[in-house]
């Protein structure tokens, strides 16, 4: 019997890992501007651009550009949805010193607030450094518990088509290509802070002038097999429950730790869904290069090769497709798909396009969805849940078996490889 096995972010969010999922890592990349970020970036591309050929149509400078601004529309939005909750309007009264409410009467949902209001809130919100005030994060979290999980649905995917034509469309250019280092750094972070705990270069230069003036080291060291299990080993963690026990493993993570699972296809290698803090996209060229396989040009435009949390996400290079070839190969020969640490998140439509074909394609095949109950979720999720969400025929029901797990559950973490050794030989 073919097994696979669908890993998400949520087999990454607890320790040693402490990697940011969800709402956590939409806030880090999507609504907080980085400034220290944008100075290292800055450093590091100029050189770049100055010794461009022209044709390549790169643009001739790094702009300091953000997602929002604090005068355009999608920024005012975010703030305008906050004033229609009471507390969310309290929050902000008492930021900036008087009244707000949404007009009522108006169809576009117009404030009260002023460009300077807006001003003052986006330095307070999005900004990133100094301390906050008691209200500023009661703000935040505010925002964070009560922001649809579709806010940011169409900011970023409006700013791709730039990657085709980035000199004339710069401003969305540099706002894409800050935003992917955010996100880069976000999961980034933890592991090449570990692996470079003892090097002197990187609390003198600082994260990120060293990282991006050592990106094939820094990307080799995190991908270090020997790094990689003595990163575990600070904790067991699912990884290491998994071992050995599938044939096939597709992740949407972008981290290193998938490479211990000991798959047997193909070549034992972990599909990568989403990309790989190991990719990077030469924009001159529209090529993904993945620096443990190989050595990009050295003058070469780079940008994280990473499928954030977007709906609609680009398919432009030939690896890509690769991945998704040998994905195609797991559902085909797979009998049974097990899914950890993953929402099945209507962002990843093409993901769960591949869940529903694993049920389509056999009447016999198997999905077991593991599903992590915390103490604070006592509802769970049920069959209907993964049928609804992976958008398949109702008759796919039955093939479909919701395992709870958790301290709080009957079937505790620590058990969980026993429990699916169990069930992969039945």
């Amino acid at each position: 019997m073919t097994t696979s096995l669908l890993i998400g972010a949520g087999a990454e969010v607890a320790p040693p890992y402490k990697i940011p999922n969800g709402q956590d890592f939409v806030w880090a990349t999507c609504y907080t501007y980085n400034k220290s970020l944008c100075i290292a970036l800055e450093k590091y591309y100029e050189p770049i651009l100055t010794n461009a050929p022209e044709a390549t149509n790169l643009p001739r400078n790094y702009q300091n550009l953000f997602l929002y601004e604090s005068n355009n529309a999608s920024f005012k939005e975010l703030i305008n949805g906050i004033l229609i909750d009471l507390d969310g309007a309290s929050l902000l009264e008492s930021l900036v010193g008087h009244h707000c409410s949404i007009s009522s009467g108006e169809k576009d949902g117009k404030s009260n607030l002023s460009d300077k209001d807006y001003a003052l809130l986006f330095d307070m919100l999005i900004r990133q450094g100094g301390e906050d005030t008691e209200s500023v994060i009661r703000l935040k979290d505010h925002l964070l518990e009560s922001l649809p999980v579709d806010a940011y649905f169409g900011i970023i995917e409006k700013y791709f088509s730039s990657l085709l034509n980035p000199r004339k469309r710069n401003r969305s250019f540099w706002k894409l290509v800050n935003y992917y280092w955010s996100a880069y750094f976000a999961v980034a972070e933890p592991l090449i802070r570990s692996a470079y705990r003892a090097d002197k270069r990187l609390k003198m230069q600082g994260l990120y002038s060293f990282t991006l003036n050592n990106l094939a080291e820094v990307t080799h060291a995190i991908f270090q097999s020997n790094f990689i299990q003595g990163f575990q080993n600070e904790d067991e963690g699912y990884y290491a429950q998994m071992g050995g026990l599938f044939d096939y493993a597709m992740t949407t993570n972008y981290t290193p730790f998938c490479s211990t699972l000991n798959l047997k296809y193909p070549h034992g290698k972990c599909i990568h869904l989403a990309g790989s803090l190991s990719q990077f996209e030469s924009i001159a060229e529209l090529r993904v290069y993945d620096l443990t396989e190989e050595k990009a040009p050295t003058d070469a435009f780079l940008i994280p090769f990473i499928m954030t949390q977007v709906p609609i996400k680009p398919i432009i290079d030939f690896r890509q497709i690769e991945e998704y070839a040998c994905a195609a190969e797991a559902i085909r020969n797979s009998s049974t798909l097990v899914v950890l640490g993953y929402s099945l998140s209507p962002n990843d439509a093409h993901i769960c396009s591949l869940v529903q074909e694993h049920l389509y394609r056999d009447t016999n095949s198997r999905l077991i969805y593991l599903d992590y109950c915390s103490e604070s979720d006592k509802s769970g999720t049920t069959c209907e849940d993964v049928l609804h969400r992976i958008r398949a025929r109702n008759a796919c029901i039955k093939q479909i078996e919701v395992v709870p797990f958790g301290k709080t559950c009957k079937l505790k973490p620590k058990d969980l490889r026993s429990y699916l050794q169990n069930k992969l030989q039945g």
